[in-house]
């Protein structure tokens, strides 16, 4: 079920595929529910949307910390020796190779 978006209510591989308005009347038998929708549902988005951005704040500054804390030297500058061995860092080939045959090469 699509319920936005510029897509055609449609058959696939014997399945109807109803988008948009199509859906909101199958299931309602209103042809103007998908637009009556619009006001409750921006109005809840509105009343939640302090508590959201509250959060969102915290948890931006949360991850702020935490990148500072293990990225950046005392003087704030970002560390791209470390971010690249916490990215990139995997030397562990001995577990992998033979202990003999590191190199052979003639």
């Amino acid at each position: 079920v699509i319920y936005y978006g510029k897509t055609k209510t449609s058959y696939i591989r014997g399945y109807m595929k109803v988008v948009g308005q199509n859906f909101w009347y199958l299931i309602s038998e209103n042809q103007y529910l998908y637009t009556d929708l619009i006001e409750p549902v921006g109005y809840m988005a509105k009343e939640h949307n302090a508590v959201f951005l509250t959060e969102k704040s915290n948890i931006t500054n949360r991850f702020t910390k935490e990148f500072i804390d293990r990225f950046c030297d005392k003087n704030g500058a970002i560390d791209w020796i470390r971010i690249v061995e916490f990215n990139s860092s995997n030397f562990d080939l001995d577990k992998f190779l033979p202990s003999n045959n590191h190199c052979d090469y003639p």
